[in-house]
């Protein structure tokens, strides 16, 4: 795994790798840049405010292909993505 991979990169990696066999050859050939890091908040119109951090990556030679990592920033974000998101309940 590359350097600064955080554990859930490598578990992304890893599940990515197994299904899909083309995934697993281009990570292998390391032609994978990362792009961009940063922070985004995403309005859900049922768990409101979401702070997420990502990191997108790109294919070298291949502009059609890329990958982005969207992972909760904050504790209160990633229980609201923990917590399922159903038909609100009429009062």
């Amino acid at each position: 795994m590359r350097a600064g991979a955080t554990a859930e990169i490598t578990r992304l990696v890893e599940e990515l790798s197994r299904l899909s066999p083309e995934f697993e050859a281009l990570w292998q050939d390391n032609d994978v840049a990362g792009n961009a890091d940063g922070h985004k908040r995403v309005h859900h119109p049922e768990q409101g405010i979401l702070e997420l951090e990502f990191s997108s990556f790109a294919i070298e030679g291949r502009p059609d292909l890329g990958m982005i990592d969207y992972n909760p920033a904050t504790a209160e974000t990633a229980r609201r993505i923990a917590s399922p998101v159903g038909p609100a309940s009429s009062a």
